[in-house]
């Protein structure tokens, strides 16, 4: 069992990571919560990871990441499972790209509601 200064973050890329959030955009709140909580505890020797308590999804859940690479389980035991990121600075410019990218889409959105309602009101007066 590793703790989080002793361990080496493993090679993922944000890529697949950005890829995984377009399919699954539930886990960002997830995401953004891990990355907080390894920042949190960046030096203290005696953290060993997140639970799924720390980070509001369910284990059930967490599996997903898991066996998509973001996520790996440091430690298991009958009565908790402790994680940590994959590579937290991977992770949190990938979530912070695609957020970045749905608000320019919300943007695009909203511009688009805005040009259609004025087109209405110019074609009834």
């Amino acid at each position: 069992m590793l703790n989080i200064t002793s361990r080496t973050p493993r090679l993922i890329f944000e890529e697949d990571v950005t890829r995984f959030l377009l399919t699954h955009p539930e886990y960002v709140k997830t995401l953004e919560r891990a990355v907080w909580q390894e920042e949190l505890n960046q030096s203290n020797q005696n953290y060993y990871g997140w639970e799924w308590h720390d980070v509001g999804t369910m284990g059930s859940k967490l599996v997903r990441l898991v066996t998509n690479d973001i996520a790996e389980i440091n430690f298991k035991s009958n009565r908790t499972t402790l994680y940590f990121l994959a590579n937290r600075e991977v992770i949190r410019k990938a979530v912070e790209k695609f957020k970045a990218k749905q608000r320019e889409l919300q943007f695009k959105i909203d511009i688009n509601d805005i040009v259609d309602q004025a087109k209405k009101g110019i074609k009834k007066g």
